[in-house]
């Protein structure tokens, strides 16, 4: 758990530093995308700087039960059984990349939460986001922005997925 934590703690500033690298476009395909368009992103930019900061901890972590040392073993002799597929024998390589796809898929979980309960998104950006992508899909579709003499049906979805914003509607 220690490790775990001692990752985490390196995690911040490198998703931090792939959100300051985004361009418009990045974000208008983010918002525009998938269901898991932003931990997609997030995976393409930072799960190599990802790795390189969690290999020394997940090493330590594995040395100090020794663990590198008997799967080391286990592996070498097992390796040299013939006609058997050859197995890495590097664990902290297995591990590290299991415990980034554990990761990236509690990020996609938590994305899709954002993208289909409105009660998730928490923070005032996440609902600007949204909002200007429903004004969008709006003027997309209707050819009017929510704003302009919008029909009764849609002010109630407006009123459905926004209402911080629109609680005198």
């Amino acid at each position: 758990n220690k490790a775990a934590e001692i990752a985490a703690k390196k995690a911040t500033p490198i998703f931090v530093d792939a959100i300051k690298q985004m361009t418009i476009q990045d974000a208008v395909s983010i918002v525009k995308g998938s269901d898991n368009a932003a931990t997609m992103y997030l995976q393409k930019t930072s799960r190599q700087n990802l790795y390189n900061a969690f290999l020394p901890v997940i090493q330590s972590a594995l040395d100090e039960i020794n663990a590198r040392t008997y799967w080391a073993s286990v592996v070498k002799a097992y390796n040299s059984i013939p006609l058997v597929k050859k197995v890495n024998p590097s664990l902290d390589q297995h591990v590290n990349d299991k415990a980034l796809d554990g990761l990236f898929s509690l990020i996609a979980v938590k994305e899709l939460g954002i993208r289909s309960d409105v009660n998730q998104r928490t923070s005032d950006l996440l609902k600007r986001v949204f909002f200007f992508f429903i004004q969008e899909i709006s003027l997309y579709l209707f050819g009017r922005s929510l704003r302009s003499g919008y029909p009764l049906y849609f002010a109630s979805l407006r009123a459905r997925y926004y209402p911080y914003r629109f609680r005198n509607c």
